[in-house]
């Protein structure tokens, strides 16, 4: 939307970046964890799958969304032409995402095979190091090829929606979950201070906070889950993967638009970049059912 790091909007959005992608990527752990794999065949199969699931979207879309930011103006980002590489090897705004859950996957199945997350007590001592391992080693940006960082964010966050599926853990009702909401706000609190600039944290003690956060709302989300369950939000559910990929073109488009009339009020950018970020992306999925190789090459589905 462009706005300003002090407007109101922004503070939405920072409010909320320690749980967007984390709860996606525990869904992805939660569904894994219903057909995960047992031996080195299975590994190459979900190999082979999550090339064309991830990195097919990443090269077409990400190849679009380059030539989009080149030619037209006014995105939030222009491209530069000798940077023509980089999607594929560093990401592109979101589609950073593609790189991190696609690596994600290859380690968590080398794991399973390996019998890392067999039990209970083996997969919590992975998950606790891979938290820890964010917290304490983060990534250098000068190494942050194929969206390591994020991988190495992310990584335990897939574990523990792993966890809650398989072992049930951190379910919480009662007096657990009012624990639980009192972790949340200690941690929220100074969190925000912390993305406000009002506290200067430094680095360890920044991404525990994170942790905390994404954790306790992910555990309280799943806990009640029934309770929060809506027939509408399900459906727009089933087109997420088409929604995160192409929600880019129609929001920018939108605000572009906007903006060429002079019409700069956030509220009416927002309500319509939202309606046609989610709407066209589902227009899109139903528009191209019946052409399998365009579902392919934009939303890695199989022929």
């Amino acid at each position: 939307m462009q706005v300003s790091d002090s407007s109101p909007w922004r503070l939405v959005f920072t409010a909320l970046q320690d749980v967007r992608m984390p709860l996606f990527t525990v869904i992805s752990g939660y569904v894994y964890a219903a057909r995960p794999v047992d031996d080195v065949h299975q590994l190459s199969s979900l190999s082979k799958a999550k090339v064309r699931r991830c990195l097919v979207p990443l090269v077409v879309v990400g190849t679009l969304l380059f030539w989009v930011k080149y030619f037209i103006p006014g995105t939030n980002t222009q491209s530069e032409l000798q940077d023509f590489w980089r999607p594929y090897v560093y990401g592109v705004d979101h589609l950073w995402f593609l790189q991190s859950i696609f690596s994600i996957f290859l380690i968590v199945g080398v794991m399973s095979i390996s019998g890392l997350l067999a039990t209970k007590r083996s997969w919590l001592i992975v998950t606790s190091v891979a938290f820890v391992v964010f917290i304490l080693v983060p990534v250098p940006e000068s190494v942050n090829i194929f969206s390591l960082a994020g991988t190495e964010r992310l990584l335990p966050f897939f574990l523990l929606g792993y966890g809650i599926r398989e072992f049930g853990f951190g379910i919480v009702q009662g007096r657990s979950a009012a624990l639980t909401a009192g972790v949340f706000l200690l941690a929220y609190l100074p969190r925000m201070a912390n993305i406000q600039g009002v506290w200067d944290a430094n680095g360890q003690i920044e991404r525990a906070l994170a942790i905390v956060v994404g954790v306790c709302v992910i555990v309280c989300l799943f806990s009640y889950r029934s309770k929060l369950a809506n027939r509408t939000m399900a459906w727009i559910g089933t087109f997420s993967f088409g929604i995160y990929l192409l929600h880019f073109f129609a929001y920018s488009g939108v605000r572009i638009s906007l903006q060429a009339l002079n019409i700069s009020n956030h509220s009416v950018i927002f309500v319509l970049g939202v309606g046609l970020g989610v709407g066209l992306p589902i227009v899109f999925q139903y528009v191209s059912r019946n052409q399998p190789r365009v579902r392919m090459l934009f939303l890695g589905e199989s022929r």
